[in-house]
C-alpha cells in the first residue's frame, strides 16, 4: 500500500466524518425545534438523539462504501466506529466525564456500527 493510497483514503474519511457531523448539527437542530415545539419528554428526545445518529452513520457508511470498493460492511462499521469515539472524546472534554449510562452508550454504539455496515453495504 503506497503512502499516496493511504493519504488519499484519510482525506475521503475526514471528508465523510466532517459530512456526517454536519448531518449531525443540521438534524440536531430540527430536533430542537421539534422539542420546543411538541414539547416532548425526555424518552422521545433520546429517541430522536439516538434517530439522529443512526442517520449520520449510515450516510457515513454509504459514503465510505461508494469510496472504498472491497468490505464495504467492514468500512461501514469503522466509520461508524470513528463517528462513536470522536463523540465521546468530544463529550469527555467539553461535559469534563462520562455522564450517561453505560446501558445508553452500548446501545447508541451498536446503532452507528449497525447503520454503518448497513449503509456500506446498500452503497
Amino acid at each position: 500500500m503506497s503512502m499516496k493510497y493511504l493519504s488519499e483514503n484519510l482525506k475521503s474519511i475526514g471528508k465523510i466524518l466532517l459530512l456526517m457531523y454536519v448531518v449531525t448539527a443540521m438534524l440536531l437542530f430540527l430536533l430542537a425545534v421539534l422539542v420546543q415545539r411538541f414539547n416532548w419528554d425526555n424518552n422521545a428526545i433520546s429517541i430522536g438523539i439516538s434517530t439522529v445518529y443512526v442517520i449520520s452513520c449510515f450516510i457515513g457508511g454509504f459514503f465510505v462504501g461508494k469510496v472504498q470498493q472491497n468490505k464495504k460492511f467492514i468500512w461501514g462499521i469503522l466509520i461508524g466506529l470513528a463517528y462513536v469515539i470522536i463523540m465521546l472524546v468530544i463529550t469527555l472534554v467539553v461535559k469534563h466525564g462520562f455522564h450517561s449510562t453505560v446501558s445508553a452508550f452500548v446501545t447508541n454504539l451498536l446503532l452507528c456500527l449497525g447503520s454503518g455496515m448497513l449503509g456500506g453495504m446498500l452503497s
